[in-house]
């Protein structure tokens, strides 16, 4: 069996999206064999396998457990019984034929239930998935997988009524060469008028082989592509858009080959939408915290990880959604699929792979804003049959940091011109009243207040203000970092309870290194030197977060001075199961040896060619700057130590 090491065809593109999708419909006829008959429902498919065990009691010389994706009208009968996601519909998708030739006979055949992984309620379609797993006889002799039907959409302007089918062609067992994988949205829309509309396709392998993409053939596909479609053999697909209409559907299909013979084919739509001529920017992907196309994330089976896509646009008014394909069996995307929408908008998608998930996987995302446009990014995942470490540690659950989609309340509370100040003693106005959005930006005209690495600064008042986000977790955790600058005083509340407290009015509160505290449910640390260090901070054990829905809630009291204007930075980082990190640092607890050996006035230096044994190191160490000021900059949590003129 060849190394599953994935490579990766990068899948970052852009293409302008309509708001609404078009009620589309495909008439299913089975070309080979007899099936279901559903009429004006198909809108897209793509067939992958892999080599898996022999089943026990089976004989054969190899088995492939084949992957079937499929895209239908949820409100057609292939898509009777699904309503949420994980959902099985009710009625068969048609049939999987197992081949030896192209339309030979066939060697195997079973009925498609789909397993819905994404449903598009507001377009009605649903994207599902069917796996089964063949037993091949012969170890030196390729094999097809196909299915078929009709018919396709009436309305298309090729291909149009006719039949369908798609398949995989798969290597000999003695090759070990499994398929590409692909996916992409059903319907993928273009804006009228553009000469060099264009789009990647995204497509990895589990061998690390180099692919290729070219039309598919009558032959594979029972049809053509539309006239102009192109596609690139790394994969960038174009089709220029001037002088067609609005609302025209087009079908185009893509074949995917690895230079072994595997090979997949992707059958999708293309919608032309009026939105060429809108004064808009598309969204954005944020890819400080979006993972890049590639290269792909590697997980070990059982490996349990989450991470977040999230997008923007510049547009004011603006809302984007985010919608997934390709979603692995199993995973959970939050706080749904396609996102409730925002601007930002994110998307978490968490899973932990078993056994059966080992090799390559696709996940393709389209953000789509309020005036049609959109922007596409692909994930790609390699799951490995190694397990040895058993590390189940999600980190990078969420990354929350100030922005524009805080919330302040209504209710202020006012300040005084100096003096102390106790917190609020966790009387917090109630969730209903953070109704303003928070103001980003700097309290004066420059940098007054140090952001905190990732976040944006919030304008407070001159009283005591509270400032609310809400995030959803798929499992509570006990390990969190929280990162605070702020003029000029504040509390962090979690869930209802006080976290961290700065009651003070420390010099630099609102600059250089924030005020920072780790937490890992077993102990706190302050990885930072005074001055900026919290005055209070919980006890552990802390379990400071659910499943589900949370909050945190700053409070910010800023001292009612004349024209006096504050504001915050804060940042919050989660993780679960995630080891404690083992941080060294110089401080007290060093000890300098007995062994000293002498040293010049000047010139370079080769080191010492080896160290001194263990048993001298008995002398304390000197903690403080050489001279009277700081002329040695600590390194975050570490303490200067004094050395000698040897």
């Amino acid at each position: 069996m060849k190394s599953k090491i994935m490579s990766f065809c990068s899948s970052l593109g852009r293409f302008r999206l309509s708001n609404g999708i078009n009620a589309l419909g495909v008439a299913l006829i089975f070309l080979f064999s007899a099936t279901v008959a559903e009429a004006s429902h198909y809108r897209y498919g793509s067939i992958s396998y892999k080599f898996v065990p022999v089943p026990a009691g089976a004989v054969g010389a190899c088995a492939i457990e084949v992957t079937v994706n499929q895209a239908w009208r949820l409100s057609s009968s292939v898509g009777s019984g699904i309503s949420v996601v994980g959902d099985t519909g009710t009625s068969s998708s048609g049939t999987l034929i197992l081949g030896s030739s192209f339309a030979g006979p066939a060697i195997s055949t079973v009925s498609m239930y789909l397993v819905a992984s994404s449903i598009n309620v507001p377009d009605d379609w649903f994207f599902g998935t069917f796996k089964h797993t063949f037993v091949l006889a012969s170890s030196s002799v390729e094999h097809f997988l196909y299915y078929g039907s009709c018919c396709r959409i009436g309305a298309l302007a090729n291909n149009g009524g006719g039949s369908f089918r798609s398949e995989c062609k798969v290597s000999s067992c003695a090759s070990g060469n499994e398929s590409p994988v692909t996916a992409l949205p059903p319907i993928v829309k273009l804006g009228k008028g553009l000469a060099g509309a264009s789009f990647a396709i995204p497509a990895a392998d589990p061998d690390a082989d180099p692919l290729a993409f070219r039309l598919a053939t009558s032959g594979e596909t029972v049809g053509t592509s539309a006239a102009g479609f192109a596609v690139s053999p790394t994969g960038t697909a174009t089709f220029p858009t001037v002088g067609k209409s609005t609302g025209a559907l087009y079908n185009v299909m893509v074949a995917i080959e690895d230079p072994m013979g595997a090979k997949t084919i992707v059958d999708f739509i293309i919608e032309i939408v009026d939105s060429a001529s809108v004064v808009s920017t598309p969204p954005m992907f944020d890819f400080l915290v979006t993972p890049l196309p590639a290269p792909c994330i590697e997980l070990k089976v059982g490996e349990a990880h989450c991470f977040m896509v999230k997008a923007w646009d510049a547009d004011s008014g603006d809302v984007v959604d985010i919608t997934a394909v390709g979603v692995p069996l199993g995973a959970i995307t939050a706080p749904s699929n396609p996102s409730a929408g925002g601007n930002p908008d994110s998307m978490m998608v968490c899973w932990t792979p078993g056994p059966g998930d080992v090799g390559a996987h696709v996940i393709h995302f389209t953000a789509e804003d309020s005036k049609a446009l959109s922007t596409a990014t692909s994930v790609c995942i390699t799951v490995k049959a190694d397990t040895a470490s058993g590390d189940t540690c999600v980190a990078g659950l969420l990354e929350l940091v100030t922005d524009s989609t805080w919330m302040m309340s209504t209710t202020t509370t006012p300040s005084t011109h100096s003096g102390t100040w106790t917190g609020v003693a966790g009387v917090l106005p109630g969730a209903g009243t953070f109704t303003v959005p928070a103001t980003v930006g700097q309290p004066y005209p420059w940098p007054s207040i140090h952001a905190v690495t990732g976040a944006e600064v919030l304008k407070t008042t001159n009283n005591i203000t509270y400032f609310r986000k809400e995030f959803d977790l798929l499992s509570g955790s006990e390990v969190a970092r929280l990162r605070l600058n702020v003029d000029d005083m504040a509390e962090i509340y979690i869930n209802g309870v006080l976290v961290a407290g700065e009651y003070g009015m420390p010099k630099d509160g609102w600059k250089n290194d924030p005020h920072a505290v780790n937490y890992d449910g077993l102990s706190v640390d302050e990885p930072y030197l005074p001055p900026n260090v919290f005055d209070y901070l919980i006890a552990p054990p802390l379990s400071m977060f659910s499943a589900g829905t949370n909050e945190v809630i700053v409070v910010v009291r800023n001292l009612k001075r004349g024209g006096d204007k504050g504001g915050f930075s804060f940042s919050m980082e989660v993780e679960h199961g995630c080891a404690s990190d083992s941080v060294c640092v110089s401080d007290t607890s060093w000890r300098k040896s007995t062994v000293v050996t002498p040293s010049n006035q000047s010139g370079t230096w080769t080191g010492t060619g080896g160290v001194p044994a263990d048993g001298t190191f008995t002398l304390p160490v000197a903690i403080g700057q050489p001279y009277p000021y700081p002329s040695i900059d600590t390194v975050p949590g570490s303490q200067v130590i004094n050395s000698e003129s040897n």
